[in-house]
This record gives structure tokens, sequence and C-alpha cells, in this order.
């Protein structure tokens, strides 16, 4: 039996919870799992060692073809690090994920450029929210930089109700 979705919204997996799911998605094999929705589980409730190996064995669940398409992380206060972590993930040539939803997860300006730093080379990604997050002018710029790559695929950014001033506004 191949599982395509798995929805575990409104839980309470933790941090623990979130990477133990991970490590036997990565162990097991997510082959045929496109779609993982883990909002309001307050993943990023733990410290910050255990927050980079959970992002590490996240970011090995959709590399290569056959891995996640669509993850939805929100309202899970996962903080900089995340954008760290999978920033770096989506620079991998196999990375497979077409969406990220980061929405309200305490995303510093600096965790949000390090990500659309990986967005730039990412082959895949189509659907990006960081809204709700810190995200200020220089995100906004670095997203217009972004935008004008020639390859990006990206076709929906959501970056509402951040810290984006006039400035961030006119790139």
């Amino acid at each position: 039996m191949i599982i395509y979705q798995v929805f575990l919204s409104l839980n309470r997996i933790y941090t623990d919870g979130a990477d133990a799911l991970f490590s036997a998605l990565q162990e097991r094999g997510a082959s045929g799992l496109k779609t993982l929705i883990l909002r309001h589980n307050k993943i990023g409730s733990g410290s910050r060692s255990k927050l980079k190996r959970l992002c590490y064995n996240l970011s090995r669940c959709f590399k290569a073809k056959s891995g996640i398409q669509k993850l939805d992380l929100g309202y899970n206060q996962c903080g900089s690090i995340f954008g760290e972590c999978l920033g770096t993930a989506l620079t991998a040539t196999d990375c497979s994920l077409v969406s990220l939803n980061l929405h309200y997860n305490d995303l510093s300006d600096v965790g949000c450029i390090k990500l659309l730093h990986g967005v730039q080379s990412n082959k895949s990604l189509k659907w990006l929210d960081l809204s709700k997050n810190g995200c200020s002018d220089n995100t906004a710029k670095l997203l217009a930089q972004t935008l004008e790559i020639s390859d990006c695929l990206l076709e929906y950014v959501d970056i509402s109700f951040c810290r984006i001033g006039p400035e961030g506004a006119i790139e």
C-alpha cells in the first residue's frame, strides 16, 4: 500500500515527534508520499540542536523524484534555523519540493534570506508562503531579484503580514 498524503495538523507531535516521523519516512522510504501537512504541531518547541537534526532529516525526505512535493509547516514557530536548513536543502539538484508553507514560523529576516538563496538555485519550487514571519525590506529585495532569475519557477509567493516597508515595496 502506498500512502500519497498525510495530514497531521492540530496535534501535539512537537520537535521529537516530527523528528521521529521524518527519520521513519527516510528509513522506510517515503516513496509515493507527495503531501505532508503538519500545521499547528509546536514543532519549533525543541532545542536548537534538536531542530537542526529534525531539519536535516526533513530535507532528506524531499530529495529525489519520489520525494515529498508539498510540505506545510505553518504555525509551528520553527524559527530561522528552518529557513537556513531548508534553504540549503532546496539547492540540491534532486529536490522534489514544489510547495512550501512556512506561514507563521518566527523566521527572521536572516532565515527568510537564507531560504530565498536556496530558492534561487532550485528547479522545482513553485509555491512559497512566508507570511506572518520577520521578512523585511531585505527579504523583499532578494525576492525581487529571485523572481528575475530566468529559470525561477515560483508562481505563488505570499509575504503578507511581515515587516516590509516602503523600500521593500519599491522592489
